[in-house]
């Protein structure tokens, strides 16, 4: 019964705790940097050479990571109807000209071994940028991902960007979502115990709708509550009115963080090298 009002169990990115991977020790920097390098090598990889090196590259990333097998797996079933959506619109989707012999005919469906081929590649895509978004959120903190990302970010800082806000921005947006999971299960076990049939799988999409839509109102008071408490505390405390702020941690970088960067872009270049 208590699992219905469990909502962070619906996650699928792996939460971070201290585990002494070698992911854990890297520059957070250079570390999102591989990352969204490997976010264009997967993207842009046309056929199934380079996707096979994306593949290796990713197996060996969730070893350094220690990312349990069995976790990946389950995270990957719970985007299991997602995934069957994206290949039922990669197969009726194809934009290129089709000469490929045609496996299955049926009235106005015709489906090819390219667009077999096509709807493959774009699952696994799919599945292995799953796989490094959870090797990146279990090796880095919130408040190591934010020095990251700050740092990656920085040379915008030359062109007039302010950075700083952005970044503050995404941090409260990150740091945001597991209390919104904890406000609506008390919002849950509050309206299940005023007699609401709350987690009951029977009865049409509309009664569904309905059982959530006393949860989503009180959600989206609370929140703007949240966010105007958070906003006149960072107003009493000065915020944006120094232009440079200083850091109490730093991440120093050494030379073994240049092994994954440099990994990455051989990958992507490879990709850019041969397209098809």
């Amino acid at each position: 019964m208590t699992e219905q009002f469990e909502f962070s169990r619906y996650l699928i990115f792996p939460e971070y705790s201290e585990s002494g991977a070698w992911t854990q020790k890297r520059n957070s920097g250079w570390l999102l940097f591989s990352v969204f390098i490997y976010f264009a090598g997967t993207l842009l990889a046309k056929n199934w050479g380079t996707l096979l090196i994306g593949i290796i590259l990713c197996i060996i990333l969730s070893i350094l990571a220690r990312m349990e097998l069995r976790a990946s797996l389950r995270n990957l079933l719970r985007t299991l109807p997602l995934l069957l959506i994206i290949a039922v619109i990669s197969l009726f989707s194809n934009p290129i000209l089709d000469t490929s012999p045609r496996i299955f005919e049926w009235w106005l469906i015709n489906i090819t071994r390219l667009d077999l081929e096509n709807a493959g590649m774009l699952i696994l895509r799919f599945i292995l940028l799953m796989q490094i978004m959870g090797v990146l959120t279990s090796s880095l903190s919130i408040t190591r991902f934010i020095h990251g990302l700050e740092s990656l970010l920085t040379p915008f800082t030359w062109v007039g960007i302010r950075v700083h806000d952005f970044v503050v921005s995404v941090e409260i947006a990150i740091r945001y979502i597991p209390l919104l999971t904890q406000t609506a299960e008390r919002i849950a076990k509050a309206q299940a115990s005023r007699g609401a049939a709350w987690g009951s799988r029977s009865g049409s999409l509309i009664s569904r709708v309905r059982q959530v839509f006393p949860v989503v109102l009180p959600m989206f008071t609370i929140s703007y509550q949240r966010a105007d408490t958070i906003a006149m505390a960072m107003d009493a405390r000065g915020f944006g009115i120094k232009g440079k702020r200083s850091q109490y941690v730093s991440d120093r970088v050494q030379m073994v963080d240049a092994i994954l960067p440099a990994s990455m872009l051989a990958y992507l270049l490879l990709v850019l090298i041969y397209p098809f």
